[in-house]
């Protein structure tokens, strides 16, 4: 659903930078429109943060009753870790990107477009 929502919003705010942004009635009502369902998306990712952190943590810990060398619980760790750093990654770039078409857009302190 969140992927259905941002592929979607990204059409509505490109045609709303085409109509004017919100220099215009109808540019304005389309950003809002796109950026919406775009926010939605950023707040899912948002909530998806600490849900796969706690994921990677409680992975880490069923292998701890393994007959497992200190090296590869090592090796675990990081690959766990990366695995939910890159949930962080998504929401931090999916915040600046909403920032980014926001200001675009106009509605954070207008645009110079």
């Amino acid at each position: 659903m969140a992927d259905l929502g941002g592929g979607i919003s990204m059409f509505v705010i490109i045609a709303a930078a085409f109509m004017g942004g919100m220099s215009t009635a109808m540019g304005s009502n389309l950003a809002w429109a796109g950026m919406l369902p775009f926010s939605t998306t950023t707040l899912f990712t948002l909530i998806t943060v600490p849900v796969e952190l706690d994921a990677s943590r409680r992975a880490l810990a069923s292998l701890s009753g393994r007959d497992l060398s200190d090296d590869e619980v090592a090796g675990a760790r990081k690959v766990l870790n990366a695995a939910a750093l890159t949930y962080v990654a998504a929401f931090v770039t999916s915040l600046l990107t909403l920032f980014y078409l926001a200001h675009a857009l106009g509605l954070l302190g207008g645009s110079d477009d």
